[in-house]
């Protein structure tokens, strides 16, 4: 992600919808989104217990869909969560189906074998995502 995106990754961080089963609120500022795209910069994978933002864009008209999330779990090098949000007007499009499925194949080239995700259980769309990624 870059500065550009600030605005629409912090509209859709402050999405009643999509805050629910994530960690921040509706309260989501520009800055706390200014602070996360800042400290991305230059990072291609995250160290241990870190976190690397992928942002994903509708390839059709540009726009910030949403992001997958790598968190390298410090456990081992072969070790990462993922974590994604998608804005709402894109959930149910299959964005975080591919960009998932894209993410956890390239991750699997550069020797991740262990993929891990975590979900509200009340996130249902989430948790069949995840059945079907074969979490």
């Amino acid at each position: 992600m870059a500065l550009a995106d600030l605005d629409e990754f912090v509209a859709y961080r402050r999405n009643e919808t999509v805050a629910r089963y994530q960690s921040w609120g509706v309260d989501y500022s520009l800055e706390q989104g200014k602070s996360l795209i800042d400290s991305q910069i230059g990072i291609t994978f995250p160290t241990s217990d870190n976190w690397l933002q992928l942002g994903l864009r509708n390839r059709f008209d540009g726009h910030l869909v949403g992001d997958v999330a790598i968190h390298n779990l410090g456990e081992s090098e072969a070790s990462v969560e993922i974590g994604f949000t998608i804005s709402k007007p894109y959930q149910g499009k299959g964005f975080a189906k591919e960009a998932v499925s894209e993410v956890m194949a390239y991750l699997k080239e550069h020797n991740i074998a262990k993929f891990v995700a975590n979900t509200d259980a009340r996130n249902e769309p989430s948790i069949a995502l995840l059945n079907r990624l074969g979490f």
